[in-house]
């Protein structure tokens, strides 16, 4: 099990370098009547066990991305709530765009990746994509130990969503 998710890692890894790596991501990447659309949610949880368990969210971040790059960054707290938006560099959209097609994000499997254990307090992120008009959504948590496998391809999503983010913050 181990030796066949690290095999899938490297493949994966493999794929993925020269695209993050290149200045410019090959104009073969996208077709121009593709559509591609971003939802990532990221959550800060708070589960205290006890009589009753309970699971609260601590804080939310909601960046929404549509296909023309437009970008709005909802956030909430138990005290307040903003959005923000913005746009979307040409350069970090191609990008994105090349990583879900070119790296069969769409295709993997299976769709959550969550340590067994969840400690009290912990992120939990979503990521929904839509290509033209086939959805897929991934939820994981990394566990403090590291022990948590979540697929590259996902890791390097978050990194450019985490990016965008960090802009119209």
């Amino acid at each position: 099990m181990v030796m066949g998710c690290l095999i899938a890692a490297i493949v994966a890894t493999l794929l993925v370098v020269p695209i993050l790596t290149t200045d410019r991501v090959p104009p073969s990447t996208l077709l121009a009547t593709d559509t591609i659309e971003f939802e990532y949610t990221q959550r800060t949880i708070d589960a205290a066990s006890g009589i009753v368990e309970r699971v609260q969210t601590l804080e939310s971040q909601v960046l929404e991305i549509d296909d023309s790059g437009y970008a709005t960054l909802h956030t909430a707290s138990i005290s307040e709530t903003a959005s923000l938006e913005g746009t979307v560099d040409a350069d970090s959209l191609h990008r994105l765009r090349a990583l879900v097609k070119e790296t069969g994000f769409i295709e993997i499997t299976p769709t959550t990746f969550l340590p067994q254990d969840q400690p009290g307090a912990y992120d939990l992120y979503t990521l929904s994509v839509t290509l033209n008009g086939m959805e897929k959504s991934v939820r994981w948590s990394v566990d403090g130990d590291g022990e948590n496998f979540v697929p590259p391809i996902v890791t390097m999503i978050q990194n450019e969503l985490d990016e965008i983010r960090s802009v119209l913050e």
